[in-house]
């Protein structure tokens, strides 16, 4: 967790800096797994719009399909995942990943 800290401390930053006032319209994203680092929490996707990476909150649930919680562990390259977010490219902060 603390190696996450710096990453997830400047995603912060930047949303709060630069963001609307207003609520921001959150969108259903989808990616097949490059890889993963479950140590750190995160998952490199391949999108349509190229590579995202996913960083999963400390509090974050991952699913299979059927809404099964797994692990992150779990999750290997070329699995397609959905999330839902902001934005679907750049360094992605998630609060759940699905396993399509």
């Amino acid at each position: 967790m603390t190696r996450r800290v710096p990453l997830i401390l400047a995603l912060a930053v930047a949303r709060l800096s630069g963001g609307d006032p207003q609520a921001a319209h959150v969108s259903r994203w989808s990616g097949k797994v490059v890889s993963s680092t479950p140590e750190d929490g995160a998952l490199l996707v391949e999108t349509s719009r190229g590579r995202s990476l996913l960083v999963l909150a400390s509090d974050a649930v991952t699913r299979d399909g059927a809404g099964i919680a797994t692990t992150l562990d779990e999750l290997a390259a070329g699995d397609v995942v959905e999330w839902q977010a902001e934005h679907g490219d750049g360094i992605v902060l998630v609060q759940e990943v699905v396993r399509v």
